[in-house]
């Protein structure tokens, strides 16, 4: 039976961690669980470490490195001190049960081909399922295309729908596939990529494939992870549409709105950076796109500047 390890990444929020790890430590299936702790500024190491096992390693990062950096440098010592075959990343935010892990690793025993799998998606509950997958290998013109889209066709499409008291659009291709994977009578289902708020990677395949890209922070990773696999190894990722896991990935609880405005540009410029990176070494070595696409999301950081400064005004905050 091939053996699985678990990779928790730790950022400031030990209480979600700590709800993830006593929810899944008991779980036959796992054999061990690394928490990483990402160089959290408060005291989320000091609490985290209490809970180590014989199951359970509590570790740190040295620096925060992002999701990328973290997520590896729990991956490697897994590696180094148990040698498992599987590795799952999972966010702190996800509540998944046994039965997953159990139907997970007898698939990888079944599908030598695929390198990477998870299960459906919901947001927030379970049943409440959402995409979490894209379906083919984004292209220069793909980008740029949703780009336009985002900033100057949405905006009038919100417009009409508040106008008009219904969508005026139809489901868009990645509803209607999600619907196909989620009737399809076969079970793991071929995607180019898959999220990366949990999901599981033969150990080996994840060694071959460099494993994450360290250059972003935050956002793409799992785009670059799917391009290495599919382009460099020629292996397969799949959604597995007989098990069910939940992203729950809500604010936090009686944020200041000031907090939320400030967060979001923040992720706004991790999203960009990782963006340029992505697109300029994966996608296209074209000059012009790689300006092109540049220019679009100054735009796109100046609209939701304009947006930022606007809501303050508005609730004087």
């Amino acid at each position: 039976m091939l053996t699985l390890g678990i990779v928790i990444l730790n950022y400031k929020n030990y209480k979600l961690t700590l709800t993830l790890l006593n929810h899944i430590k008991d779980f036959p299936e796992i054999d061990h669980i690394v928490v990483v702790d990402n160089n959290s500024p408060n005291e989320s190491y000091e609490l985290l470490v209490k809970h180590q096992s014989e199951k359970v390693s509590v570790i740190q990062s040295g620096h925060n490195g992002g999701y990328s950096y973290g997520n590896n440098y729990g991956a490697k010592y897994l590696i180094g001190n148990f040698n498992v075959d599987i590795i799952g990343i999972a966010n702190p935010d996800v509540i998944f049960g046994h039965e997953l892990l159990k139907r997970i690793k007898e698939l990888f025993e079944c599908y030598p081909d695929y390198a990477v799998l998870t299960g459906l998606q919901s947001d927030h509950r379970f049943g409440n399922i959402a995409a979490n997958f894209w379906d083919d290998e984004n292209t220069a013109w793909q980008i740029i295309g949703s780009l336009c889209h985002e900033l100057f066709i949405r905006p009038f499409v919100n417009f009409s729908r508040m106008l008009f008291r219904k969508n005026v659009m139809k489901p868009d291709r990645h509803y209607t596939r999600l619907q196909e994977i989620i009737n399809s009578p076969v079970e793991v289902n071929r995607v180019w990529g898959v999220g990366g708020c949990l999901f599981f990677i033969r150990r080996s395949d994840f060694e071959a494939a460099g494993m994450f890209d360290e250059e972003v922070f935050l956002y793409h990773e799992e785009h670059i992870l799917a391009f290495r696999i599919n382009r460099y190894l020629w292996k397969k990722e799949g959604i597995v549409n007989t098990i069910e896991f939940v992203h729950d990935h809500r604010d936090p609880e009686n944020e200041p709105l000031i907090s939320k405005l400030n967060r979001s540009m923040k992720y706004l410029n991790y999203m960009n950076s990782s963006a340029v990176h992505y697109f300029n070494n994966y996608i296209t070595d074209s000059r012009l796109l790689q300006i092109t696409y540049l220019l679009l999301l100054k735009l796109r950081r100046l609209k939701s500047q304009i947006s930022y400064w606007i809501k303050r005004l508005i609730y004087h905050v």
